[in-house]
């Protein structure tokens, strides 16, 4: 059995293209979730964080696709040009 290794948050802002600070602020509100997208490696609130780097991968999938999904709907849902009064 291999054991996946948790990412430093400078590797996974690297891996991601996600940004040190967008990292945390998505910690802090919740967007990615304790024990899924990340760990506290000790355990401890004030310890390093470990980011499971496939996780947030297949997030940034998931995002992608609902937020094109939802220029899709709301593009279907115009029938003419004329309901927006151009």
């Amino acid at each position: 059995m291999t054991i996946k290794p948790l990412a430093s948050t400078e590797e996974a802002s690297i891996s991601t293209g996600i940004s040190r600070s967008r990292l945390m602020a998505m910690k802090a509100s919740g967007e990615l979730t304790a024990g899924k997208h990340w760990v506290y490696f000790s355990g401890k609130k004030n310890s390093p964080i470990g980011w499971d780097v496939s996780k947030i991968r297949d997030w940034q999938i998931e995002q992608a696709k609902f937020v094109s999904e939802a220029n899709e709907k709301a593009a279907a849902e115009i029938e003419e040009f004329a309901d927006l009064g151009v």
